[in-house]
């Protein structure tokens, strides 16, 4: 049987069952209710597949009757009995085959009617189509009419979609059936009809959903009518009687969809003869999408920085903007996960049009870039990826791509000192950009100072450096450099250059006698580590820990005994380094002024720190080393990428008026180790009166003052009407964020309050499972057999009945790694009903949105491997593998080699061709035949392989090969 949904506008029929219209948005039903629409977004169920309620999972709701009894239910036909005997015997049956409906000209004019009301693919819509032939319905059943209904005409697609119109074809054919078998068509009809006037179609379709009964007129003055009958059967006709008689027979009406009417009823059987009536429905709705999320007032801004992007947006309303900024190579993204979760956002709690700035950091100076920016209000309502690619620019940080000396390391150095065997002796650089398709080379190169404080011991030679060549490559993974110096006394200047278009750096330093006491330590910086747990404190050069000062210099430690600042006392130091001391903050709110903040000043106290000892010398050549005698302060800095608060807030949509409320703002984060520095709640509705906001926001400021806790509301707050209760925290970076629950406080007394537990917003990959766990309480005693929990996964508009929980627990749902695709948002909705007791059906949403983990590149053979280069060598990654897919991994190679050691120009000429040609998951390296007659000593080559999946992640692997020009046992780990 294949599937329902093929692919663009097929032809009208397919091989076995047709499919109908062409739509982007995908029926939930497959061959069993064929939807009239064909997709190019493919089926959530293929044709192997049943429908989305089969007999293996049954539906939880009781399919003989509707849980929401509708307004008005006329009585269903009920055949009458037989008073007596026929008057003549029956004669030979008439013969007829219902099997044969492909080769009727009913079905024909069918399978012209989906073809009539294709539309383009662009269009969001959803349909329905039946077929009834002989006495049976070939397509288009009871049960998948009422599966149909409750998966599309729910909360789901009222909460993010409208309805705007309906459109749809129905038919009928009268034909007779002799006993012999000659059929003939007495008559036939085909109507084709629309509503999309004054929002009918969203009331009709509501009137579907709840089983109320409505008659509205629609275009060309036409009469839409929806009942449902006591068969548990909906019917949606033009132009027709409220009866669930013979007369709501699709045969009998020539506009009717009622597929749990029997087509047998509509039929007319004599000894002679049976009157046959075939009809067809085909029915589209058309949705469109609620502009929930802030808009763009006008174009997206920036101002560019080196390494940094800000951008500037005017938003609508209240929200967040996310961005992120993309290689202008990388391609455009398919997605709002990954914008979202890329960590930069700003939020606006303004109900009016206002200004807001997204500071997008870590990234390469002077390069160019595609942001792409986001929105979403506190619902998590965001923008679709269509506006977010329109509303994308071009961007380029600022000038420069440069080599930097690092300021801690020393610009004094004892003479003589050998290689690596000192700190002190060690000068170190970074590059601020990382190579973007070649290796980028540094050559370092030394030159005297015109001036000098040691002219008098100063000769004509120049210091020695450990190391003057360096090769960056793309798949580096470290751009930090280091040398050590070791030559005669005097002032000299220490520059890096590069050919591949980094600017050059310059470092003065000295060379001072080796009987000469270093200058004694300086503080160069104060800061807060980003989860502000920590203050990292940076000397300029290397000191003796304050060994002299502190009796467990190489531990922990009391920081007071060292450094003061505001809470020093109950902190605790280490050394991270001779020159970084970490100081762990106490958490404790029990300091009378609270805690450390930014711009405090921190002190060192005097006569603790000097310079380490040089390992040449001795305790006791290092005792005149004078202490750093004055104060050394600095004022503390914020950390260089701070904690980013999420604030998050959820409780039930659905509450009965005047009774107790929960919300959980547990799930907050990114506050630190200590309490928000701002904790707000505001209450909005149009319902409520301006005294009963207040009144409740007053007893939210007043009882609840952190996010530690849930929040229990008394019902003599619960007023009926639609509520917003916003969450603005901000934590001590001055970063903030708001979160909103929004709830309809009905006046029945017959919801029940659910809620889900946990964040609105569940951020996850692909690899972890899925724990949902819902809380419903009803005002009335049920046993737990009687409620009942429908747990629906969406995709957009597309309903996927193949997600399905794995729990035992109804109330729980549990879904198994690996079961949602990465880079996609999806919606939980849970339903809670009595199957006893009727009343409303309590909803409660969740949003997954799953990330992209990334790929693990590898080289197999490990880290450090040998060879020789008279063999031919074969460098394997074909055991990389993307995180989100190991089993079905479409990766993309790329080979890199920079020399190592000797360096001669940088490349790695001996296998210049095969790096050349390196794009798959495999090297075989081939020497040039010249340089190998020509290879005398062993080089030492830096490989790596960067590792690219479908989605534009990226990895990494690298390994130090060393080449032997003899031959050498090669051993593989």
């Amino acid at each position: 049987v294949p599937s329902a949904l093929t692919s663009s506008v097929p032809s009208a029929l397919s091989s076995s069952i047709p499919s109908a219209l062409s739509s982007s948005v995908p029926s939930a039903l497959t061959s069993f209710v064929p939807s009239a629409l064909s997709s190019s977004v493919p089926s959530a169920l293929t044709s192997s597949v049943p429908s989305a309620l089969s007999s293996s999972v049954p539906s939880s709701r009781p399919t003989a009757t509707t849980t929401r009894p509708p307004a008005s239910v006329p009585p269903s036909a009920t055949p009458s009995p037989t008073i007596g005997p026929t008057h003549s015997p029956t004669l030979a049956p008439v013969v007829f085959n219902p099997s044969d409906y492909r080769t009727s000209a009913a079905f024909s004019n069918y399978t012209s009617a989906t073809t009539a009301l294709a539309i383009p693919d662009a269009a969001q819509n959803i349909a329905f189509s039946t077929f009834n032939y002989k006495g049976v319905t070939s397509i288009g059943s009871c049960s998948n009419w009422r599966t149909f209904i409750s998966t599309y005409f729910g909360y789901t697609f009222s909460q993010n979609y409208y309805y705007s119109s309906i459109e749809a074809i129905f038919g009928t054919a009268s034909s007779t059936v002799a006993a012999n078998g000659e059929e003939k068509v007495v008559s036939s009809s085909t109507n084709k009809v629309s509503c999309a006037i004054n929002g009918n179609a969203a009331k009709i379709i509501s009137s579907m959903f709840s089983g109320q009964s409505v008659n509205l007129e629609c275009d060309n003055g036409r009469m839409w009518r929806t009942f449902s009958c006591s068969n548990g059967g909906t019917v949606l006709c033009v132009d027709c009687p409220l009866s669930c008689f013979s007369e709501s027979c699709a045969g009998k009406q020539s506009m009717m969809l009622n597929p749990c009417q029997s087509p047998s009823v509509c039929q007319n059987t004599t000894a002679q003869q049976k009157t046959l009536v075939s009809s067809y429905s085909v029915v589209r709705f058309d949705l469109k999408p609620r502009i929930l999320y802030p808009t763009f007032r006008e174009p997206l801004t920036y101002t560019p920085q080196q390494g940094q992007i800000n951008v500037i947006a005017n938003i609508s309303g209240p929200g967040v903007v996310y961005c992120a900024a993309y290689d202008s190579s990388a391609p455009v993204p398919t997605s709002n996960v990954a914008i979202q979760n890329s960590g930069f956002f700003s939020s606006s709690i303004a109900t009016v049009s206002t200004s807001v700035v997204v500071k997008i950091l870590g990234l390469q100076p002077e390069s160019s870039y595609q942001v792409y920016c986001s929105t979403s209000d506190f619902n998590s309502n965001s923008m679709d990826i269509a506006n977010v690619v329109k509303n994308s620019f071009p961007a380029i940080t600022s000038c420069c791509k440069s080599i930097i000396f690092d300021s801690i390391t020393g610009t004094e150095i004892p003479a003589s000192t050998p290689f690596g065997t000192t700190l002190s002796s060690m000068l170190q650089f970074h590059l601020n950009a990382q190579p973007a398709f070649s290796n980028v080379d540094v050559v370092l190169s030394l030159s005297k100072q015109t001036t000098c404080k040691y002219t008098s011991q100063q000769n004509g030679s120049l210091p020695l450096l450990s190391q003057s060549q360096y090769m960056a490559l793309p798949t580096s993974t470290s751009l930090s450099f280091t040398t050590f110096v070791n030559g005669p006394v005097g002032c000299y200047i220490l520059s890096a250059t590069s050919s591949s278009g980094y600017q050059a750096a310059q470092l003065f330093f000295n060379v001072r006698p080796s009987d000469s006491p270093p200058v004694p330590p300086k503080l160069s910086s104060a800061s807060f580590s980003n989860d502000g747990r920590q203050l990292y404190l940076i000397f300029d050069s290397s000191t003796d820990k304050g060994k002299t000062a502190v009796k467990n210099y190489n531990a922990a430690f009391d920081c007071s005994s060292l450094v003061t600042f505001y809470g020093s006392s109950a902190a605790t130091c280490y050394w991270y380094s001779s020159n970084t001391l970490y100081a762990t903050l106490s958490t404790s709110t029990t300091l009378p002024n609270g805690f450390v903040n930014i711009g405090d000043t921190l002190r060192v106290l005097p006569s603790k720190i000097k310079s380490a000892c040089d390992i040449t010398k001795s305790s006791a050549d290092c005792s005149s080393y004078a202490y750093a005698t004055v104060s050394l302060s600095a004022n503390i800095t914020v950390a260089n990428q701070p904690i980013v608060p999420r604030a998050s807030i959820s409780g039930p949509l659905t509450v009965n008026a005047f009774s107790n409320v929960v919300l959980d703002p547990m799930s907050s984060s990114g506050r630190g180790p200590r309490p928000w520095s701002v904790l707000k709640w505001s209450v909005q509705s149009t319902d409520w009166s301006v005294n009963n906001i207040t009144s409740l926001v007053n007893y939210l400021l007043v009882t609840y003052t952190s996010t530690d806790k849930l929040v229990s509301i008394p019902s003599t707050y619960m007023f009926p009407g639609a509520i917003d209760i916003s969450l603005s925290v901000s934590n001590f970076f001055g970063l903030s964020s708001t979160a909103v629950t929004r709830m309809n406080i009905k006046a029945k007394a017959k919801v029940p309050v659910l809620t889900i537990s946990g964040p609105q917003i569940v951020n996850m990959y692909r690899w972890q499972p899925l724990n949902l766990v819902a809380n419903a309480q009803f005002s009335y005693t049920l046993n737990q057999s009687q409620k009942v929990f429908e747990w629906r996964v969406y995709d957009g508009l597309q309903y996927l009945p193949l997600i399905v929980s794995t729990s035992v627990e109804t109330k729980n749902f549990a879904v198994r790694p690996y079961t949602f695709e990465s880079l996609k948002t999806y919606t939980v909705i849970l339903s809670v009903f009595s199957k006893s007791v009727p009343g409303d059906v309590a909803t409660a949403t969740v949003t997954i949105s799953v990330g992209q983990s990334g790929v693990v590149a590898n080289i197999a053979g490990g880290n450090t491997q040998s060879i020789n280069a008279n063999n031919a060598v074969t460098l394997n990654a074909s055991s990389s593998y993307d995180i989100d897919y190991p089993s079905r991994s479409k990766l993309s190679f790329k080979w890199f080699c920079a020399e190592l050691s000797p360096i001669i120009d940088g490349s790695c000429k001996l296998y210049a061709n095969s790096f050349k040609n390196g794009v798959s998951d495999a090297i075989a390296l081939t020497p040039n035949a010249t340089l190998l007659k020509e290879l005398i000593s062993t080089i030492s080559y830096n490989v790596s392989v960067r590792v690219t999946n479908g989605k534009g992640a990226t990895s990494s692997f690298s390994i130090l090969l060393t080449i032997f020009p003899q031959a050498i046992p090669r051993l593989l780990i």
